[in-house]
């Protein structure tokens, strides 16, 4: 009975230590690549979450808890920019890191500068 109780309990402590991480990308190929990035990382224990349309993204980063969020620029006829954007207000506390394939730095500026409330 010892034995199993130790199990549990380290089982607890796992979960305890896990970095919940949500990545919000419409394209599976994306998800795969961070997915094998992280597990690259021997030491990091982690729980990815992956939504791949706009609107499960905005109610998992509303109704759930991350240590982090990775959010795609587009997301079919939305961006991340307005993703965030709507769900600021909303109780989140998790950073979140920008994807996009875009290498137009000068359009990342300007997006970012049309929700008051991000940090760059």
């Amino acid at each position: 009975m010892k034995l199993l109780s130790c199990l549990v309990a380290e089982e607890r402590m796992d979960a305890i230590n896990k970095y919940r991480i949500l990545l919000i990308d419409d394209d599976e190929d994306d998800f795969v690549h961070i997915q094998d990035l992280l597990n690259e990382i021997g030491s990091l224990r982690y729980s990815l979450v992956w939504e791949s349309t706009y609107t499960d993204g905005l109610k998992a980063l509303q109704e759930q808890t991350f240590d982090a969020c990775l959010l795609d620029y587009k997301l079919g006829e939305k961006t991340g920019i307005e993703l965030l954007g709507e769900s600021l207000g909303k109780e989140f506390a998790c950073p979140v890191i920008f994807l996009t394939g875009l290498m137009d730095f000068d359009l990342d500026i300007k997006e970012c500068k049309s929700v008051p409330q991000i940090t760059l």
